[in-house]
This record gives structure tokens, C-alpha cells and sequence, in this order.
């Protein structure tokens, strides 16, 4: 018998809360070893849905929107669509946060329409490839980057579309913003009765620092005074994207103000009226609200583990069971080729294991279950519950 069933009592008293800046804000371990996330076990959810599974807790979700409303009051926040697609309970929290979404298609359009998300906070990102069935479904705007994107919106623009221009490109380890391009887009959209230009929007290379970021906006409002100058157009908003990751976690409050006040200064020097920030914080935003559960395949040469699903984070634990506390560094290998060195495990994990990955990304192609005071919903087959209790 183990200790917690000889004194029931001291059962609580036995969980172990997991580090909050790895895992989902308490994260704890029962004494028989299953991690419990939002209140719901993790064992419990790969019973009732299977695996693999990603598992969202609504409260460190609520509570990311928080920080980056408040840290950036006057911005507004989007973030990748094909994170939360399709789940509606997701979508419908991220609505009532008042986050704005990117999506590449009416499918995703109309479902984040349906649950509460408003037109004006759609952005149909990249390639207008099916931005006609996007913007059908209630996207309030679309992004260009070339001439022949700027004609194919054109085309099916109903009434006056609002639109923002993708200036940047990368080049090695930076963004090059061609000013020669971005004007030509701008002329030709000007020129298109169905369009209006609301904005510029440039995607930063992942991994760049905030003095790199804030170096971005800076070339971005010069690009703006050029056509301010040139075609008389104003900009009203400035799009930022990229993933906010870095060493030690993102430091967001550094970025808010640096962005912003580098904004507000550039501006101010040239007396232009500051444009509206959009942030696109990129898919590490629900990074720590999210955890990944795979269940193990097999284990070859004592060294590689081979799990049911996609792998993308080497922060792992055994879930469900007493593991040993000798720990290897094991190759963790996904179903789809993915693969991640280094990864801590127990020296006795075994084929069957329940593995728990904190920090992963989400797919569309794996089930997504949100989890919220000891309740789970997930868009596996209709809207099914699971109690924690």
C-alpha cells in the first residue's frame, strides 16, 4: 500500500504542483503519478478520447490574453486561427477575450464567426488562395503582398474591402522591407474602387530579438510617410507578426514599450498620427497554455521512444503511474517523422506509457480538448464532457 492510502488524509498534502512557467498554471501530480491540468486528469482524458490528444487549459489561455491586452492596452492582439480550429470552445473563449484571429479559409471564417468572433477582428492571412470564401464568410480584412494578389482580391471584393500590405521578406537571418514593392502594391490597390488600404502588415523571422523588432517598426513608419507623401493615403493600422519566444521566456512588458514608445517617437518627428498596432504573437502564444499527450508505441535500443503523434517539445513526464526517479536523455520520435533529442524520461518508460509534453503546439489534425475547473470539452464527437470527478 502506498503511503496516501494508509493516511487518506494526507493525500492533498502529497500533490506536487509542476513549474508554472513550464507547465499550465497549476499543473499538479497525484500520488499515483497522473498529472491534472484545468482539474482534469490527463489519464482520465486519454481513456475517454484517446490519443494522440492536445489538451488546452481555458484559464492560462484567459490569462495570456490578459497579459498581452494589458501590456499592450491600445493594440490590438491576433492570433493563428488554425490553432483553434475546430474547436468551438476555444474560439469561443479567445471571442470573449477579445482577441482577433488570422485564418486562410471561409471554413475557419465562418466557424470563429459562429462563435462569437466579430468581422472586423478576421484577417484573411497570407495568400488570398480561397480569400474568397474567407471574406464570404465575414473576414473584415484581407492581406496582399504582390500585384496578381491585389487583382484576385479585387475580383471578389464585395463593396469596399479593407486591406493591408505584406511587406516584408526574409533574407537570411533578418526581414528585408522592399519599399520599390510595397509602393507598386499600394499604387495598384489605391487604383481598385473596390479596395481600401488600411494598413501594412511584415512578418519578423523567428527568433528575433526585441531591439530587432522595435528596428522593424521603425523602417515601417518611414515606409509609411513615403506614401503618406507620395499618394496622400494614410495608415491607420501597423501589423507585426512573428513568434514571441526567447531565452528564459518572451519579455513582453520590454517589447510593449519599446514597440510603442519607438512607434510613438517616429511618429511624432515626422507628425504623423501613430497607426494602430496589430501584434501577432505567433503560435508560441498558447505555448504554455497547451500540453501535448502521446501515447508510447515502443522503445527501441533503450534510447529512442517512438509515441502516437506529432512531436514538437522535449519537456516531457510520465503520466498515470509511479515512474522511476533515474531519468535518461531519450529521442523522442513522432508518428509523422518529428522527432526531438534530449528529452528527459524515466529510465524504466515502456511501451503503453502515457507522455504528457508541456509547451507543444497544437494541430488541426489531432483532437483538441480544453479543460476549465475540473471540466473537459472537446470537438471529438459533438460537444462530449468529461468530469474530473
Amino acid at each position: 500500500m502506498t503511503l496516501s492510502e494508509i493516511l487518506p488524509s494526507l493525500g492533498g498534502m502529497l500533490v506536487t504542483r509542476l513549474e508554472p512557467e513550464t507547465w499550465p498554471s497549476g499543473t499538479t501530480r497525484t500520488p499515483d503519478g497522473d498529472l491534472v491540468v484545468g482539474g482534469v486528469g490527463l489519464n482520465a482524458l486519454a481513456d475517454r478520447f484517446g490519443t494522440p490528444l492536445h489538451v488546452l487549459d481555458d484559464a492560462e489561455l484567459r490569462a495570456r490574453c490578459r497579459d498581452y491586452r494589458n501590456a499592450l492596452p491600445d493594440a490590438e492582439i491576433m492570433l493563428a486561427g488554425d490553432q483553434f480550429v475546430p474547436s468551438s470552445n476555444a474560439l469561443r473563449c479567445l471571442a470573449e477575450e477579445g482577441m482577433a484571429l488570422a485564418v486562410g479559409s471561409g471554413r475557419d471564417a465562418a466557424l470563429a464567426r459562429a462563435n462569437g468572433v466579430p468581422a472586423h477582428r478576421l484577417l484573411v492571412a497570407g495568400s488570398p488562395a480561397g480569400g474568397e470564401q474567407a471574406i464570404a464568410g465575414g473576414c473584415g480584412r484581407v492581406t496582399v503582398g504582390t500585384l496578381r494578389d491585389v487583382r484576385a482580391v479585387a475580383r471578389f471584393a464585395d463593396g469596399r474591402q479593407d486591406v493591408l500590405v505584406d511587406v516584408g521578406r526574409r533574407r537570411g537571418a533578418g526581414v528585408l522591407i522592399d519599399y520599390d514593392r510595397a509602393m507598386s502594391v499600394v499604387r495598384r490597390l489605391l487604383a481598385e474602387e473596390s479596395l481600401r488600404f488600411t494598413g501594412l502588415r511584415c512578418v519578423v523571422v523567428p527568433g528575433t530579438d526585441v531591439p530587432g523588432i522595435e528596428a522593424v517598426v521603425r523602417r515601417l513608419v518611414r515606409l509609411t510617410i513615403e506614401m503618406r507623401d507620395t499618394y496622400g493615403v494614410a495608415t491607420r493600422e501597423l501589423g507585426i507578426a512573428g513568434e514571441h519566444r526567447g531565452t528564459g521566456g518572451f519579455d513582453l512588458r520590454g517589447f510593449a514599450a519599446r514597440v510603442t514608445i519607438a512607434l510613438g517617437l517616429e511618429c511624432a518627428r515626422h507628425r504623423l498620427r501613430p497607426p494602430r498596432l496589430l501584434v501577432e504573437p505567433g503560435r508560441a502564444f498558447t505555448a504554455r497554455a497547451g500540453v501535448a499527450v502521446r501515447r508510447v508505441v515502443a522503445v527501441a535500443d533503450g534510447r529512442l521512444v517512438v509515441v502516437d503523434g506529432p512531436v514538437g517539445s522535449r519537456r516531457a513526464q510520465v503520466t498515470g503511474r509511479s515512474a522511476a526517479r533515474d531519468t535518461r536523455a531519450l529521442t523522442v520520435v513522432g508518428w509523422d517523422g518529428s522527432s526531438v533529442d534530449g528529452v528527459r524520461l524515466p529510465a524504466d518508460v515502456q511501451a503503453g506509457d502515457l507522455l504528457a509534453f508541456a509547451g507543444a503546439d497544437t494541430s488541426r489534425w489531432v483532437p483538441l480538448v480544453t479543460v476549465a475547473t475540473g471540466v473537459a470539452r472537446a470537438e471529438v464527437a459533438g460537444d462530449d464532457v468529461v468530469s474530473a470527478r
